[in-house]
């Protein structure tokens, strides 16, 4: 338990160093969620952009290095089960959930979980605050196809807000006609 808890506080805190580093066209596209849901629905914002970038990045990464080019070769069984336990604690925190009696099992990560749930909260108003150029570094030049992977963003947003009831569609305001648009268009 306690050595759970420093490998996956670690991971949390290798994600915040990075902020400076985060791709600016995302941290446009998250700023976008904010400004367009506005602060009466600040917490589905903020689920959004956690449930984007981790669920579409981060947690695919430690699940699968090898496939991100992280590391030449796929893990043996007990890392795999290590960065497992890793991407499953990451997504909770990311989701704003602890375990609780739904996974018993994990019960054990509540407490970190809970210490972490600020810092992430911090982390996700970071990566989806207004641009600032003197505090932002330009992106560099990579191999991502951005519009394939905001694309793909983009089709995972469709399907968890068709999953909302209507009365949840309507407190998103215009993120659904966004979409709808986007997905018309």
């Amino acid at each position: 338990s306690g050595n759970s808890d420093a490998v996956c506080r670690k991971s949390v805190g290798e994600d915040r160093q990075f902020v400076p580093y985060f791709p600016v066209e995302l941290q446009e596209v998250f700023h976008g969620f904010r400004v367009n849901l506005g602060r009466d629905q600040d917490t589905v914002a903020k689920k959004l952009i956690s449930g984007s970038i981790f669920l579409r990045f981060f947690c695919p990464a430690i699940l699968s290095p090898s496939l991100f080019h992280l590391v030449q070769a796929y893990p043996d069984d007990k890392t795999s089960r290590k960065l497992t336990l890793v991407a499953k604690v990451l997504q909770s925190l990311a989701n704003f959930t602890r375990f609780g009696a739904k996974e018993d099992y994990m019960f054990f990560m509540d407490e970190f979980l809970e210490r972490e749930m600020p810092n992430m909260i911090h982390y996700i108003d970071k990566i989806s605050s207004p641009l600032n150029e003197a505090e932002s570094v330009h992106s560099a030049p990579s191999n991502v196809d951005l519009g394939k992977e905001l694309a793909i963003m983009h089709r995972i947003l469709v399907e968890h807000v068709s999953k909302l009831s209507e009365d949840d569609k309507g407190r998103i305001g215009p993120l659904s006609l966004i979409l709808q648009d986007r997905k018309s268009g």
